[in-house]
């Protein structure tokens, strides 16, 4: 149990290092600050415009819960503001997914991921799929054996999730066989 918890802590700690690794320590006008006494950090990211309301909540929760907010002089510790884009840039894609959808988009990411405008394929993908598997495994036994398969998983759907090591093999059995799933478990959200 003691190396569970000392590699979820490990994995942790990797895991703010390599986030904190991509922030940058220069001024945004580059301009040198003499004397400083609070190590500001830099990062640029791309956040789809639904989700800079909750960014900017918890930014602004870890503000009025950081202890050297008082040290600070009452300045923001942690600031959300939109840059200007340069010309020439090319924007990510972001394809919002829920657990029934997901396992479509890793096939359809397995393929190519869409440029950032283009139509998702994953939508016709999700309706066509189970068809064209259809009628590639008509066999009557084969299905009766996939259905119970399916069913397992699904039944033991918590259990699976609460796995903390799964290969990705894994992911894609138990992702696509647990489509049927979301009337078993909670409704989808969208982001």
């Amino acid at each position: 149990m003691h190396a569970i918890t000392l590699r979820k802590f490990i994995a942790q700690e990797k895991l703010i290092f390599f986030t904190l690794n991509k922030c940058s320590d220069k001024s945004e006008d580059g301009a040198h600050i003499e004397n400083r006494t609070i190590t500001r950090l830099r990062a640029l990211v791309w956040v789809p415009k639904a989700a800079v309301p909750r960014i900017t909540g918890a930014c602004e929760r870890a503000n009025s819960q950081c202890k050297d907010a008082s040290t600070s002089g009452g300045a923001s510790l942690v600031m959300v503001k939109e840059a200007k884009v340069k010309a020439g840039t090319t924007y990510p894609t972001f394809s919002p997914t829920n657990s029934f959808t997901e396992g479509f988009q890793a096939i359809v990411d397995g393929y190519g991921i869409p440029d950032y405008k283009e139509i998702n394929p994953t939508i016709f993908a999700t309706a066509m799929f189970p068809f064209l598997f259809g009628v590639m495994f008509g066999d009557l036994v084969h299905g009766t054996l996939m259905t119970i398969f399916a069913g397992l998983l699904i039944f033991y759907e918590d259990k699976f999730l609460a796995m903390e090591e799964r290969n990705e093999i894994f992911e894609y059995l138990f992702s696509v066989a647990t489509l049927s799933s979301p009337w078993v478990s909670a409704p989808p959200t969208w982001a």
